[in-house]
């Protein structure tokens, strides 16, 4: 059988029939909420993890509208969408549009530069979960986007990153096992960094947060080790207080109190929420933060610390490296 042994039907001539509510110069907010006030129970969009009918549609959209609308971007601003595909990102592009906005979509198996690209007129990125820290990484890079709308982390807290092997606590003990500072590589070379260096860079953060000349200096030293730094804001306080998830290098720290006060706490940095009552001189997180989980963490962990923080007290972050923190592309 060859192809032109084949009937075919020609196409009908019946024009297609218009839907009666389809009204000639609506907009698309007239068209939306007419199908919500119409079909409020109706399934309107449903993906692999979440099913929404038009009444739950038009409140979430409401809900990203009414944010777009309360950040004064003005007319017609770049509102990035970074979520995995499935529903929200329809929401999402649904409530840019009912705010006057531009809907930027970015399609997450794009390559990581390409998404920046796109990106770069965004003022507002909107993302979901499972994207929230490569969408926080654009954040970093791109300043004309100061704000991020995660859709499925019912609280700020809730989207905190997990932490992975550097958050275990039998990571960091088997590298205490190597001794005070064990940990300081050469990049060059691979060996120990020297005690005379790493007593020059102890004093430069004495210096650099003016603490060697405070009387009674109150010092929380977060992710401290056991080594140098430790050793030399602990001679500089009168009360000091580590927070390491070495029970190891804690004890060396306690080993070693003599006149201060000294208070070893094992827990994550996130917990200092905990220590209640509490106020200091000086925090520092030295070369601790690149060891974080990601940008949620951080933050949280920097809200905690400010919040602890005496009058004119110091917050020192230090020794950090930012490319630790890139997405990595699968």
């Amino acid at each position: 059988m060859k192809i032109f042994d084949l009937q075919f039907d020609a196409p009908g001539k019946e024009k297609a029939r218009i839907d009666e509510s389809v009204r000639e110069g609506a907009s698309f907010e007239d068209l939306f909420t007419d199908m919500v006030g119409k079909y409020p129970a109706r399934t309107a969009l449903t993906d692999g993890e979440r099913s929404l009918s038009f009444a739950e549609l038009d409140a979430l959209s409401s809900a990203v509208a009414r944010f777009i609308l309360s950040m004064n971007y003005g007319p017609e601003a770049g509102i990035g969408v970074h979520c995995r595909r499935g529903g929200l990102v329809l929401a999402a592009g649904i409530g840019a549009m009912r705010a006057g906005a531009v809907y930027v979509p970015v399609d997450t198996e794009l390559p990581l530069a390409r998404k920046e690209t796109m990106l770069r007129p965004a003022r507002l990125i909107i993302t979901d979960s499972s994207c929230l820290r490569e969408s926080e990484y654009f954040q970093y890079r791109l300043p004309h986007a100061p704000h991020i709308l995660c859709l499925d982390s019912p609280t700020y807290e809730s989207s905190l990153e997990r932490g992975g092997e550097l958050g275990r606590v039998a990571f960091w003990e088997s590298v205490a096992e190597g001794g005070r500072d064990s940990a300081w590589k050469s990049y060059f070379d691979g060996q120990r960094v020297p005690d005379a260096l790493l007593e020059s860079l102890a004093a430069n953060i004495l210096g650099k947060t003016g603490i060697d000349g405070k009387k009674e200096a109150r010092v929380l030293d977060i992710g401290s080790g056991s080594g140098a730094v430790s050793q030399a804001l602990m001679d500089a306080s009168i009360r000091y207080t580590a927070v390491d998830l070495s029970r190891t290098e804690l004890d060396r720290i306690e080993g070693r109190a003599g006149d201060v006060t000294v208070k070893a706490l094992q827990m994550e940095a996130v917990d200092i929420c905990f220590l209640t009552g509490e106020e200091y001189d000086l925090i520092t997180m030295h070369a601790v933060v690149e060891n974080f989980p990601g940008y949620n963490y951080l933050r949280t962990v920097l809200d905690h610390a400010v919040a602890k923080l005496s009058g004119d007290g110091v917050l020192f972050v230090g020794l950090t490296c930012s490319a630790l923190f890139r997405p990595v592309e699968t």
